[in-house]
């Protein structure tokens, strides 16, 4: 199995890469639309830095996408934005699963 099925392509989301910082904040590159299924959730996670965090919900996407999401990038969705807390892959190596992306946004 490659990717996620069709079937959970259900959701669109407008993501801005995070770039860097600069001297006048942070930059981001230009957005692009990824689909996938948005779970609005909140569960506690652990950012970059091991520190407990709040996400109030995680975006699944196909994991060939995973250079879009960068933590600290914009992700818009259903009129509001987040920023991305942190990212997991999940590689299915050949096994009956779907790889795939699991992005934690604030």
């Amino acid at each position: 199995m490659a990717g996620l099925p069709e079937i959970w392509l259900v959701h669109e989301v407008q993501v801005e890469p995070f770039a860097g910082a600069g001297a006048y904040g942070d930059t981001f590159g230009p957005a692009v639309t990824r689909a996938g299924f948005m779970e609005e959730k909140r569960r506690k996670i652990r950012d970059k830095n091991g520190a407990e965090v709040v996400s109030n919900s995680t975006f699944y996407t196909q994991l060939d996408h995973v250079a879009d999401f960068p933590v600290g990038s914009r992700v818009a969705y259903a009129g509001r934005v987040s920023k991305v807390l942190t990212a997991d892959r999940h590689d299915g190596a050949g096994l009956p699963l779907p790889s795939h992306l699991e992005v934690y946004l604030q």
